[in-house]
């Protein structure tokens, strides 16, 4: 007997298909994040949304890269670059499955 997906199972797979396949966030990965209301370090954000906010906020700075294989797919486990930096070395593996959702 196959097991019932509940709501909370189907909304996951049906981001997970429609966040590996967006053609703009294929083969991202992450470069910077900036919390707390600091600016990114290594681009600067000119937009209002940004700099007129007065709430604590977090920004995500993505690079595109081109994949090591063709059929690399989009993980949570390969979203940091290759070496991973040092300070983004920080995150566990649930931080950055949330990031990468």
């Amino acid at each position: 007997m196959a097991e019932i997906l509940d709501l909370y199972d189907i909304v996951l797979l049906l981001n997970y298909e429609r966040f590996t396949t967006e053609p703009r966030f294929r083969h991202a990965k992450l470069h910077e994040i900036a919390t707390g209301g600091a600016d990114p370090k290594t681009v600067k954000v000119l937009t209002p949304i940004w700099i007129d906010c007065f709430v604590l906020k977090t920004g995500m700075v993505f690079d595109k890269r081109p994949p090591k294989t063709s059929i690399e797919r989009d993980l949570p486990s390969n979203m940091l670059p290759d070496p991973v930096p040092a300070h983004l070395k920080i995150f566990t593996e649930k931080q950055l499955e949330t990031i990468f959702y």
